[in-house]
């Protein structure tokens, strides 16, 4: 039955809003809010926090996007993904030095988890 509430999902809505209203129905929370009580339930849920972060930087809160994902990598230090939206935000912020780092280091990391892609997609990003 729960499967079958998810599929049919209202119309202009997208699987991610009405999965969210499916946990918690009836929550003014934003997403941002409700993402911040699934970290408070699982503190070491990287994907998570990795979603905080692509909150805070989809509404251009650099700062605390830029908090965030630094948070992550101190924690996951091989969570990939992260360095590509660390770096964009830090190139965002005008901070270019750190963004070309952050970029070498992911490229490391990814090779290092052998994800190839990851890598190839931080080497153009970072040209």
């Amino acid at each position: 039955m729960q499967v079958f509430r998810l599929l049919r999902r209202p119309y202009g809505t997208s699987l991610q809003q009405h999965c969210y209203s499916f946990i918690i129905p009836h929550c003014p929370l934003s997403r941002l809010e409700k993402l911040q009580q699934f970290l408070d339930l699982d503190p070491s849920d990287s994907f998570t926090r990795y979603a905080i972060g692509l909150e805070y930087a989809a509404i251009k809160e650099y700062p605390s996007a830029i908090a965030t994902f630094e948070e992550l990598l101190a924690k996951d230090r091989e969570y990939v993904a992260t360095y590509y939206q660390l770096a964009e935000a830090y190139r965002i912020t005008g901070e270019k030095g750190k963004a070309k780092k952050t970029y070498l280091d992911g490229i490391a990391v990814a090779r290092k988890v052998n994800d190839l892609h990851a890598a190839s997609e931080l080497e153009a990003a970072m040209d």
